[in-house]
């Protein structure tokens, strides 16, 4: 395995047939970067970085083998100029591990789109795919797309793939959608045979049934067998659909499971690696991942897969979030501290639960392939499902995380609410309490907006259309926005 040419992904079928859809083992190998043991979880970056976690501290405190970055997350205004196509590389460095400082250890799968895609107001074409950028929404061309997985050098390429984002599509467009995602696979591969260091091809399948896509994976297992690397998978029942032939080829799944129990349902398909936005999000919600697989025995009363850290029960317990748990926060803090930095608004409250809930995950899915390897998945699986509830039992934390990134929501227009208001308020201030701020004051960045902000919402007049305010030069004096310069009647901006 050491001396496997650059461009090679391999994945070794280690358990399980390759014809029988269903739980398997599997070691995914590329080279320079650590081998995965299947099935496995590849969390989501946002614009190339795990939430909450720098590069030093995934490095250190985290087993993360495999990160899926969107390649939406960079682009603004347009592909072509975005700024990670231009980052400077040095040793075994590529464009993407070094604008994104990602660990070299660290299995990097490159696609059109972030997870959980928003969805775009624009349609697909039959040359480009719409997405939503910092800057509004966008299409994406193939031919863009192609250029930069070419210049980013990503291990795993994830091809384009036309997904609908209507929750009811016609026979027409799934057609089209079939026919669209056969014809930029046909393309992806031609271009891919010009390149001096080819990524790792990983074909999509998509969320339809059999009959709708039948030429296209016809062609996938007769035609493009040989180039394919993997198959990339919407939704996890589609691994059922899976041609004979490519079932000795790895399975991702870019889809956006709510719980553990969703992703046993997708490993009991045949996923062998699947992206987990749900651990970001759970953490930002103050909430400590304490389930593990196995299930233990005991308690006929269903159980919460999460604690909630925001709950005053936890304000004078000193022990860690779970008991066992050898992470790096278990091992030097506890409850009470947690509770506390949250109580506080300090960012380091979700840094360390970050680091928490990614180690809970290892440790899920290690069980999960002892659990393959013994022959107990499915009985395992029925006692997980008897002994934890669905959700997380997400409490008071809900809506007091981190604030929210614009690119994380869909835009309804000028006017709307902030999701989550701002922590803190004016400086010294003794009125001002942290997060009571009104709803129209909430969203304003700095002092001397909120005080102008304050002034209109006093009786001072404004323009209902333009929204500047009129103010005379005692009125500004007096609200500490100007001063006099040597008694005159200029004014100057403080």
């Amino acid at each position: 395995m050491a001396q496997l040419p650059e461009e090679m992904l391999k994945f070794i079928l280690e358990a399980g047939t390759h014809a029988v859809p269903g739980p398997r083992l599997g070691q995914l190998v590329a080279c320079g970067r650590n081998s995965i043991s299947t099935p496995h979880y590849a969390p989501p970056s946002s614009r190339g970085v795990i939430p909450h976690l720098s590069p030093d501290l995934l490095e250190r405190h985290t087993q993360i083998s495999a990160v899926y970055v969107g390649l939406e997350d960079f682009t603004e205004k347009s592909t072509q100029n975005a700024p990670i196509l231009e980052s400077p590389t040095s040793g075994a460095q590529t464009p993407l591990t070094s604008f994104t400082a990602l660990s070299q250890r660290c299995l990097s799968i490159l696609g059109p789109r972030r997870v959980p895609r928003i969805r775009c107001r624009s349609q697909n074409t039959d040359n480009s795919v719409a997405i939503s950028t910092s800057v509004g929404f966008r299409t994406l061309t193939l031919e863009d797309y192609l250029d930069a997985t070419e210049r980013l050098k990503a291990d795993v390429v994830v091809t384009l793939a036309d997904i609908a984002d209507a929750d009811k599509v016609s026979l027409k467009r799934m057609e089209r959608m079939a026919d669209r995602t056969h014809a930029w696979l046909r393309d992806t591969i031609e271009k891919q045979e010009s390149r001096a260091t080819p990524s790792g091809i990983v074909a999509s399948v998509l969320p339809l049934n059999q009959e709708q896509q039948q030429l296209y994976l016809s062609d996938l297992a007769a035609e493009y067998k040989n180039e394919l690397s993997g198959v990339c998978l919407y939704d996890p029942p589609s691994a059922q659909i899976v041609p004979t032939q490519l079932s000795h080829l790895p399975r991702f799944c870019i889809s956006d499971p709510a719980n553990p129990h969703e992703l046993l349902r997708a490993v009991s398909h045949g996923v062998d690696l699947i992206t987990t936005p749900f651990v970001t999000a759970i953490t930002e919600q103050g909430v400590a991942f304490v389930f593990e697989f196995p299930a233990p025995p005991g308690d006929e009363q269903q159980q919460s897969m999460g604690m909630d850290l925001w709950s005053s029960s936890n304000a004078t317990v000193v022990e860690p979030l779970r008991m066992g748990c050898k992470c790096y926060t278990c091992t030097r803090h506890h409850r009470a501290y947690l509770h506390h930095l949250l109580q506080a608004k300090e960012m380091l409250a979700w840094t360390l639960l970050q680091i928490h809930n990614f180690q809970v995950m290892d440790q899920f899915f290690l069980g999960i392939r002892a659990s393959i390897q013994r022959g107990t998945f499915d009985a395992e699986v029925a006692t997980f499902r008897n002994h934890y509830e669905e959700d997380f039992g997400v409490g008071q934390g809900k809506d007091k995380g981190p604030r929210m990134r614009g690119y994380q929501m869909k835009s309804i227009g000028r006017g709307q609410d902030p999701k989550r208001e701002k922590i803190w308020g004016r400086f010294g201030d003794s009125n001002d309490t942290s997060g009571m701020e009104s709803p129209s004051a909430a969203g304003v960045e700095d002092d001397q907006a909120r005080k102008v902000l304050e002034a209109v919402e006093s009786g001072v007049a404004a323009d209902q259309e333009t929204e500047q305010v009129s103010l005379s030069a005692d009125e500004l004096e007096r609200m500490g926005l100007a001063e006099r310069v040597d008694g005159s009647s200029k004014e100057s901006s403080s």
